[in-house]
């Protein structure tokens, strides 16, 4: 989820319901919606190889707190320690989940949270003390090192890197203005090996590009050719997968949504779901990919409600939906992140504005 989306998300607000569904395509699919018990919001966002998956709940009072579902469906939720609200992002293989919380005084931490329930915070060097400014844990990879940003005490995004011994290195992505700045993409904008894949907003123009850096430091801009020049269109990174390849979308001229794929060599492939609508901010925006290169995303209808869709690396494209999503405008099934082994998590919103949490699975 990119950095404005974040930075303007407000909560707009118990049993699990199982489905399946005939995707377009072949083979058929798996999805199971849950709530954390007593929850009015569920929101899921990392899901593990093993199926293991992270989020954020709240209840009536709209605070937000996190959660982890095992793969038997049992939940268990956690806040970190003295937080007013929890909002987990990120999920390894080890079990080990990032995220942020803010304090008391509205002052945004990182924390990692290990398999046993510990909680390590960590704050940026250069990050703001003010409400809402402090340090956000974005991406983990296996072996513990978090991709993340801070907001300066200008406000000001910028990005970062914090080693598994705590050490932080900050970086500036060139041409990246002054107010928005620069992010790492959320759930998966880290590979095994170091490459951080993220966003920026240029100055003055207020348009987005993408951008991919490596071990090194050395940072190359990511641009979509047929990406519009104007305000909040271009070029946005998704995800990075442990090959290099990246996923995200760029908004062309008319304000449409198209998915890209760009390889660790540069190569592009442009893809849309068949049959999305074409019209302003609907189109095809892909969320996440995995080892195998499958891609998953959203599409939206001719409503601007959203659906689920699976893009194998053959160019193959599935489509799912929760069996109560709603389907008016700001509803509807949102993939946000797949494992090594093919499965997703979300959210979907249904008629009633409610938001629910999802686990999406191909059956052999």
């Amino acid at each position: 989820m990119n950095r404005i989306r974040k930075l303007i998300f407000t909560v707009l607000v118990c049993s699990a319901v199982a489905a399946w569904s005939q995707a377009p395509g072949e083979g058929k699919s798996k999805i199971v919606v849950f709530d954390v018990q007593g929850a009015t919001g569920t929101m899921a966002y990392g899901i593990d190889a093993l199926g293991e998956i992270t989020g954020t709940y709240w209840n009536a009072d709209g605070v937000n707190h996190g959660f982890l579902r095992a793969t038997d469906g049992k939940i268990v939720t956690f806040d970190a320690l003295n937080a007013v609200a929890t909002e987990p992002w990120s999920i390894n293989p080890e079990g080990e989940i990032t995220g942020q919380y803010w304090d008391g005084t509205g002052m945004i931490h990182g924390f990692l949270r290990e398999p046993d329930g510990k909680f390590t915070t960590f704050d940026a060097p250069s990050e703001g003390t003010g409400q809402n400014q402090g340090t956000m844990g974005e991406a983990i990879d296996p072996a513990g090192w978090i991709g993340g940003d801070y907001l300066d005490p200008d406000n000001v995004s910028h990005a970062v890197l914090r080693a598994p011994d705590g050490r932080f290195t900050e970086f500036v992505v060139p041409g990246a203005n002054g107010y928005w700045g620069a992010w790492v993409d959320g759930i998966c904008g880290l590979t095994p090996s170091g490459i951080i894949a993220g966003s920026y907003v240029e100055a003055p123009g207020w348009m987005f590009h993408g951008y991919v850096r490596t071990p090194d430091g050395r940072i190359t801009q990511i641009d979509i050719h047929g990406a519009g020049a104007g305000q909040y269109q271009g070029t946005e990174t998704e995800c990075i997968n442990s090959a290099g390849t990246v996923t995200g979308q760029f908004v062309d001229s008319a304000g449409v949504n198209h998915g890209y794929l760009r390889e660790l060599d540069g190569r592009i492939t442009k893809f849309d779901f068949p049959g999305a609508a074409t019209g302003s901010s609907q189109g095809t925006v892909p969320s996440s990919i995995n080892s195998e290169e499958a891609v998953v995303g959203s599409y939206f209808d001719a409503n601007s409600a959203a659906h689920g869709f699976q893009r194998s690396r053959d160019g193959q494209f599935k489509s799912f939906d929760c069996t109560n999503a709603g389907a008016a405008t700001g509803q509807g099934t949102m993939p946000m992140n797949n494992s090594a082994t093919g499965a997703a998590t979300g959210y979907c919103v249904d008629a009633n504005g409610l938001y629910h949490g999802f686990l999406w699975s191909e059956l052999n």
